[in-house]
């Protein structure tokens, strides 16, 4: 895999163990027996797998057995009520999940651990698969209280280009400028079956492997440390611009949408010359999307890591056995075979957020985003203008007259009070920083 990591180049392409800190494997030195409650989302796991695991405790001399609560997904009410309701009849959980994003709300588990429901972790080192840079994605005003989940795919935007179309030459002359590809590409023609370019990226991966932030529609600018209007930044619109350029070329199929694209649900092409992924995918997702018989060549741009709250998973403040929790915890951070007995009988990945391998790796080219630690809670997001924010970008790209399609999205920006909100989120970074600094 070729990777990219200049800047100028990425702008163009866009716990558990024992309470001490060994082995998880050794026996607990805790001996009062007790159940220790674990709280999950929707996981896939059943009381044989629960027993599995009870056993693979008792084995490692736990004195402490694991009982699962699994809360479903709600329309109506976010994961930190329906954890309230279940406490109010059933008593205080123990190892809790920060949740997932119920009713769209990305914000739900930073707000969960704002609210003091978690414990700080004081002592991270114990969790020994945990890659150090992602202990920053999960810090709430500076603190950690939660484990961050490494059931992500932390790759950053990925290239493929198909051996069939592509020379060796043509890629390895290739310098991550996007806007070369219609050079590579000249001549080709898309169709039903065919496409030049699969491109599966939408508005919030273009700050992925940048150095930004997207958060309620805006971008957070690492380098001058606050929010931007997208429309009135240059690289945001030299990016649209160059993809305006391509799409008016015909190297995109005509029901792209560059706001919002999932090649999980969209049907993929038979066939491309160049694919655009928001991540690197695994041979196995590959085969799945019906290209494992293609030759291919590669690169990821760097990550840029951003809040890791959802899926992070910690101890509640009020648990009655926070010793036992602490062990517990520790050891699904610290030895993979929990992972592995888990996944092998049914459970997610993505809800329970822990390695059945040492991930440690996969991290030595990303990087942490300067606004890792910052959330915008539900009520804080103008949802109308970010909806504007968002679906402009997919008109901007289409758009016939680039430049003045730009100046009426600003014009219609301006109207919606884009000032105010950008003055706003600005303070509540301003707040988020000065917390964290305290």
């Amino acid at each position: 895999m070729k990777r990219i990591l200049c800047i100028p180049m990425m702008i163009a392409l866009l716990l558990t163990g024992c309470a001490n800190t060994g082995s998880s494997s050794e026996k607990s030195e805790i001996t009062q027996p007790c159940t220790i409650k674990w709280c999950l989302t929707e996981c896939g796991v059943n009381d044989d797998v629960i027993n599995k695991l009870n056993e693979e405790l008792r084995n490692d001399g736990c004195q402490y057995e694991i009982e699962l609560v699994q809360i479903e997904h709600s329309a109506e009410k976010t994961y930190a009520e329906q954890v309230a309701e279940y406490e109010k009849l059933n008593g205080s959980l123990d190892v809790v999940s920060a949740g997932y994003a119920f009713s769209s709300n990305a914000s739900a588990g930073y707000d969960f651990i704002k609210s003091g429901y978690f414990m700080p972790i004081d002592d991270v080192s114990e969790f020994t698969l945990v890659p150090e840079k992602l202990w920053e994605t999960v810090k709430v005003n500076g603190n950690i209280y939660t484990v961050p989940s490494l059931a992500f795919n932390d790759s950053g935007v990925t290239c493929y280009f198909n051996k069939a179309y592509i020379s060796e030459q043509q890629f390895s002359d290739f310098d991550g400028n996007i806007s070369e590809l219609g050079g590579i590409l000249d001549g080709l023609t898309g169709g039903e079956d065919f496409l030049p370019i699969y491109y599966n990226i939408e508005y919030t991966d273009f700050a992925k492997s940048f150095p930004y932030t997207a958060k309620g529609g805006l971008l957070l600018d690492n380098a001058n440390g606050g929010a931007v209007n997208p429309y009135q930044f240059e690289v945001f619109t030299d990016y649209a611009r160059t993809l305006n350029k391509l799409y008016t070329a015909g190297l995109f199929g005509k029901k792209i949408n560059f706001s919002k694209y999932d090649y999980r649900i969209e049907t993929p092409p038979d066939d491309f010359a160049v694919m655009v992924s928001p991540t690197a995918l695994s041979e196995q997702y590959l085969t799945e999307m019906g290209f494992a018989d293609m030759e291919l060549y590669s690169f990821s741009l760097p990550v840029y890591l951003e809040n890791r709250v959802l899926y992070s998973m910690g101890i509640a403040q009020n648990s009655q056995h926070r010793e036992q929790a602490a062990d517990f915890l520790k050891r699904l951070y610290s030895d993979t075979k929990y992972a592995t007995l888990l996944y092998e009988n049914g459970a997610e990945s993505m809800s329970i957020g822990i390695a059945d391998t040492d991930v440690k790796a996969n991290y030595d080219n990303a990087f942490v985003s300067d606004f890792a630690g910052f959330e915008l809670s539900r009520n804080c997001i103008d949802m109308e203008l970010k909806d504007v924010l968002v679906s402009s970008f997919d008109r901007l790209c289409k758009s016939d007259n680039f430049d003045e399609t730009l100046s009426e999205i600003n014009a219609e920006l301006n109207a919606a009070g884009i000032d105010d909100y950008l003055s706003e989120v600005n303070e509540l970074l301003e707040e988020n920083n000065a917390s964290a600094n305290q």
